[in-house]
């Protein structure tokens, strides 16, 4: 900004903000430099280049919201009562403490507001501080898959009586409960994951999709019969969060780095501090497929990001997704749920290892077709049958493993690989892996 340094964010899927206050020409132009260098990639897959998310310019008053500084977790009490913890975080940019009163109101969908509280806090100079409030709501709405009732958190910070600062936030109210032998159980009813997992990226815009986009693809998901999906396998963008709060999913929310370097820390607690008001959202992962997971480095990185991720958020239980050998995995033992990837013979095995902990299935089918072909597969032209089918002893088709699964009562559900196709892990003259039930540019296919 206007020639200083001011910040370098390694990872292409997080969000991220930086205070320029103190660099600004006041009522001058000012200049500000992005550049993005996508000489490496982060994953194996389609990342694109450039900013493709949403920029704003935010200027707020000296004392402020901190970003993702409201946390909403309604907590099921006796008979039709609900107790509703909010914690707002606010901070002070200036040489002098902030005194200042915190308003927070619960609207259900019609406006109406069910509870109320006000409190003050003392925010230190250049510092942070939380206010915890409580209030009660009697018979809310349940927020279900099939039957959505979302209420929205307005918080006002006020100083002298006057509004400085607002932000407007939605929850829902509901209960998760995993067991180990018997599955997943929503609002005290058993529910059987039907998932899939999904990048984010569209064959006609590349990773920068544009809102209307996003809704569609969900809502074929939602078509298709899905109830679940898993953000594969970095946060994905708020507005898709958003849409998944509204149609019903059950959303394994998945951060990009598997790290418990001061980098990857704060990835998990900026994807956390973003999604946990979000009722869709049933469980948090902190890695996929990583070749640590076999080790006793693995087992330490886990533990610390899963103790970290629990700190932020005590309401979902916490997994990794495992490739490498789960029968015989180390960072099995740190899970709170044993999530697995394919190795579709071994399920029965690792949960007799494990039989005090929940289990689901994290990824799993990878079947790949290509819509309208009908021949045998022919790799000169990237094509593969249409139809569904078993790859291999481990890689069912779609529907012998859905069989597989409902055989099993122990198992939560799975997120089948992919939803919808991506860009990468291929080979020319094939964009994709096909695996998807719908294809690069969202028509359906076989599969769906």
């Amino acid at each position: 900004v206007n020639g200083c340094y001011m910040l370098t964010n390694e990872c292409g899927y997080t969000s991220f903000e930086v205070d320029i206050t103190d660099v600004v020409d006041f009522g001058a132009e000012n200049v500000v430099a992005v550049y993005v260098d996508t000489s490496e990639h982060e994953g194996w897959w389609y990342e694109g280049a450039g900013i493709y998310r949403h920029v704003y310019l935010e200027v707020t008053e000296t004392v402020s919201l901190d970003r993702y500084g409201v946390y909403v977790h309604p907590e099921k009490l006796e008979g039709d009562l609900w107790r509703v913890p909010v914690e707002t975080t606010v901070r002070c940019d200036r040489l002098t403490d902030g005194e200042i009163t915190v308003r927070t109101q619960l609207f259900d969908e019609t406006g109406a507001c069910a509870a109320q509280a006000e409190g003050r806090l003392t925010v230190p100079a250049y510092d942070r501080a939380t206010l915890h409030q409580e209030m009660t709501v009697e018979r809310p709405l349940l927020w279900d898959v099939d039957d959505v009732h979302l209420y929205t958190a307005k918080t006002e910070l006020l100083a002298d009586g006057e509004v400085i600062d607002e932000a407007q936030n939605r929850f829902g109210f509901r209960t998760i409960r995993y067991d180990a032998n018997e599955g997943f159980f929503l609002n005290g009813r058993h529910v059987k994951i039907k998932g899939v997992c999904c990048h984010q990226d569209y064959g006609l815009t590349g990773k920068a999709v544009p809102e209307r986009v996003q809704r569609y693809r969900l809502q074929l998901m939602k078509e298709m019969g899905a109830n679940g999906y898993r953000t594969a396998h970095y946060p994905h963008h708020p507005y898709t969060m958003d849409v998944l709060d509204e149609l019903g999913f059950l959303v394994m929310d998945e951060t990009r780095w598997f790290e418990s370097t001061p980098d990857g820390m704060a990835q998990l607690e900026m994807l956390i501090k973003r999604d946990r008001n979000h009722p869709c959202v049933i469980l948090w992962s902190v890695g996929n497929e990583e070749p640590t997971h076999m080790t006793s480095v693995g087992f330490r990185i886990a533990r610390t990001m899963m103790a970290a991720a629990r700190k932020l958020d005590a309401t979902r239980p916490v997994t990794t997704a495992v490739s490498n050998d789960p029968l015989i995995c180390d960072v099995m033992n740190s899970v709170d749920v044993v999530g697995v990837n394919y190795n579709l013979l071994d399920w029965e095995k690792i949960h007799e290892k494990h039989p005090e902990k929940p289990f689901v299935i994290t990824e799993c089918c990878a079947t790949g077709t290509t819509r309208g072909w009908y021949y045998a597969d022919s790799p000169a032209r990237g094509y593969i049958y249409g139809y569904d089918r078993d790859t291999n002893r481990s890689f069912l088709s779609r529907e012998n493993t859905w069989k597989k699964v409902m055989s099993l009562p122990y198992l939560a559900g799975e997120y089948q690989w992919a939803g919808i196709e991506h860009r990468g892990e291929t080979v020319w003259p094939r964009l994709c892996s096909q695996s998807g039930a719908v294809d690069l540019y969202l028509n359906r296919k076989d599969a769906f």
